[in-house]
């Protein structure tokens, strides 16, 4: 049985919904029965439907609250971190679980994200699964740190705060966390050494990326790609616009930066106002804006676990440059299989770089490929997580 904080689907804007679509997907086809209790928004309704191809329940709540409600919940602020606040003390939703949990008696229960743990105070039976896409007490304490307006700053220590009291409050009551990455999945043991936990790794589609070819493109076109309305999103976006573009179009003039996904806010929108910045929106077909560009960039400054969109371009071979934050969960070879860079002129450096030497970009768009057919072979990852499963299951019997 999941449970989680947005619809799983074939094609979400997020990385998070495709993997957990393609997950149900994988286990129903291994025998597995699936349960699915999840919040939904409006248009969302009709996609709810291609679930039910893999589960045998699927029960989505909208996402929308009356006024009331949202005015009752406002006191759990003190308590709870923002992300936590949106998502607990739905009555429906709570209702819903616990009336599921006693019809459909699930082995396992996986939540979605340590917001989702709030409802594992209804498990009494099953086995109780944490899904960490991230480790949400990392980027907290990385915002804190990044944050230079006094105010903001006092507010992002409490966020970090109240994130690790209540994310360390779920990993201790979990039978089984599952991260994203080794370094989590270490960072983790540290603080828990007898906790159980493995690695789950995030579903990655290179079939149609694969196919482009690695012919350096003429045009020197400088591609982010994410879902916009996530901040780390707008703040790796802006920090590229404003602190190191500009070294870029001093060395490479007619150089052009896109900014591509889904929700971008008024102040990415603002971007496009620059003749050289393109902000897309919503791109249906990643293959195409991908294979349009000729470097790949990620100025992750807050973040944490394996950053998909770095995955894809490799695959893509589109050489990527990013930050230290950004390679942290893939562990690609810096210098060969992509280039890790901080500072702005730095990061700018190796841009230019890329933009202008052919050799230099087919060696690395060849070796990022190699890193993603080799390390991310799909069936192999989820035969290892239906281990898993199953070991917890045996548990009980």
């Amino acid at each position: 049985m999941f449970v989680s904080d947005v619809l799983p689907r074939k094609e979400a804007k997020h990385a998070g919904g495709t993997t957990i679509f393609n997950y149900i997907r994988s286990l129903s086809d291994q025998g597995h029965e699936i349960a699915l209790i999840t919040f939904i928004d409006r248009r969302e309704k009709h996609e709810a439907e291609e679930l039910k191809r893999h589960c045998e329940r699927v029960i989505a709540i909208p996402r929308n609250r009356p006024l009331l409600s949202k005015l009752i919940r406002i006191p759990l602020l003190l308590i709870y971190p923002i992300e936590c606040w949106r998502a607990v003390y739905d009555v429906r939703f709570s209702r819903s679980v616990k009336r599921l949990l006693e019809e459909f008696q699930p082995d396992l229960v996986q939540m979605e994200e340590p917001w989702m743990f709030f409802y594992a105070k209804h498990v009494q039976r099953s086995r109780r699964i944490l899904d960490e896409h991230d480790v949400f007490l990392q980027i907290k304490f990385r915002a804190f740190l990044k944050e230079r307006n006094p105010v903001k700053k006092i507010l992002a220590l409490a966020e970090f705060i109240k994130m690790t009291i209540y994310e360390m409050k779920c990993v201790a009551a979990a039978d089984m966390v599952f991260t994203r990455s080794e370094k989590d999945r270490m960072f983790l043991r540290g603080l828990f050494p007898e906790a159980d936990v493995q690695i789950l790794e995030p579903w990655i589609s290179f079939e149609k990326l694969l196919e482009l070819p690695l012919v350096p493109p003429s045009e020197r076109t400088i591609l982010y790609f994410g879902d916009m309305g996530r901040e780390v999103n707008i703040q790796a976006a802006g920090y590229f616009c404003d602190e190191v573009f500009p070294h870029i179009k001093k060395r490479v003039p007619d150089a052009r930066f896109v900014i591509a996904g889904a929700n971008p806010p008024r102040e990415i929108l603002k971007r496009g106002n620059d003749k050289d910045v393109n902000v897309t929106g919503y791109v249906p077909r990643m293959e195409d804006i991908y294979g349009a560009c000729r470097v790949f960039v990620a100025p992750m400054l807050v973040g944490g676990g394996i950053i998909v969109k770095i995955l894809d371009a490799m695959a893509a071979g589109r050489p990527v440059v990013t930050t230290r934050i950004g390679n942290e969960g893939i562990q690609a070879v810096d210098g060969e299989q992509l280039f890790v860079v901080h500072a702005a002129e730095a990061f700018a450096e190796q841009v230019v770089r890329l933009l202008e030497d052919d050799d230099l970009w087919r060696k690395t768009a060849r070796a990022g490929r190699d890193f993603c057919t080799t390390k991310y072979k799909w069936d192999e990852i989820v035969q290892r997580v239906n281990g898993h499963y199953l070991r917890m299951m045996e548990q009980d019997s």
